[in-house]
């Protein structure tokens, strides 16, 4: 039970940093209608908190949710109907166990007119998603240690509104007051959905003997050969973002992302999940 609240306690003082530093930003920017019919080269640096979620069957049937931290570099590029996105992720949860995850990540998304109001942009596409995890639990003596990689193909779709505010308006939110200054400002949602769900897990085992990598039960190279490619399981994820830009063309970005993945591998099946609130610095890249 102390191992249960110091874990929540530890992320409940990420979260309030964070919130803390939300609000302790100026929002400036120009006034200009909306921001959807701009053509925009951005370079993204990132950093998240939360939490990563996991059980594998063949080693355990619990589940192992630890607080992390990682970095995310991002390429934007947007015009007025399609937007293509690169991301290279990397993120480390730990308590009692350790939880490594990288992720490589790209995105086209094309805009489909069906929205009749201009602050209402809508953008349908598709998505790699690429992932690899390394785990390591000493509890589990010689298995120790697990590794997996996923790739996935998904159908993406975003729905954003343009939050863009022309003349300085007054607000009040419980007992914060302020005044919203002329700038672009964005809300959207994104939704990615599994098509094509690949993942490489051991034939024989799911699990790596520390034996295997010390070379004292099989070499390595015997070891990587046990993982076979399976075509199965399903994977989803949601991103809702709030950004808003200066008068440089420069940007920041507020964002809870989630991520969930199933993979029945080829014997006992791997779950995981990730929570993450992320900083983001947007970089104008756009040559003048």
């Amino acid at each position: 039970m102390l191992k249960f609240q110091s874990k929540r306690t530890f992320l409940g003082f990420q979260l309030l940093f964070i919130f803390i530093n939300l609000f302790g930003y100026k929002l400036v920017a120009q006034n200009e209608p909306t921001i959807f019919n701009e053509s925009r080269k951005l370079m993204g640096l990132s950093i998240h908190t939360g939490s990563g979620v996991y059980r594998d069957f063949s080693t355990s049937p619990l589940f192992y949710e630890l607080p992390g931290l990682g970095i995310t570099f991002s390429g934007i590029y947007h015009t007025d109907n399609t937007e293509n996105r690169f991301d290279l992720d990397g993120g480390i949860y730990m308590w009692d166990e350790q939880f490594f995850q990288f992720n490589g990540y790209y995105h086209f998304l094309r805009n489909l007119p069906v929205l009749k109001s201009p602050k209402w942009n809508l953008k349908v596409g598709g998505a790699l998603l690429m992932t690899q995890n390394l785990r390591i639990n000493s509890s589990l003596q010689n298995a120790q240690v697990g590794y997996e990689a996923f790739t996935n193909l998904m159908l993406v779709g975003k729905i954003s509104r343009d939050l863009s505010v022309s003349q300085p308006k007054p607000f009040k939110c419980w007992f914060i007051k302020g005044t919203k200054k002329p700038g672009k400002r964005m809300l959207s949602f994104q939704m990615n959905i599994g098509v094509l769900n690949f993942n490489s897990r051991p034939s024989t085992y799911n699990y790596v003997y520390l034996g295997a990598i010390y070379g004292t039960a099989l070499s390595l190279d015997k070891l990587l050969k046990e993982y076979k490619w399976k075509l199965n399981g399903w994977r989803i994820g949601t991103q809702i973002d709030y950004t808003w830009f200066y008068p440089s063309g420069n940007g920041r970005r507020i964002s809870y992302i989630w991520d969930v993945a199933h993979a029945p591998g080829s014997f006992e099946p791997f779950d995981m999940a990730t929570h993450k609130l992320q900083y983001t610095i947007l970089i104008n890249n756009k040559k003048r």
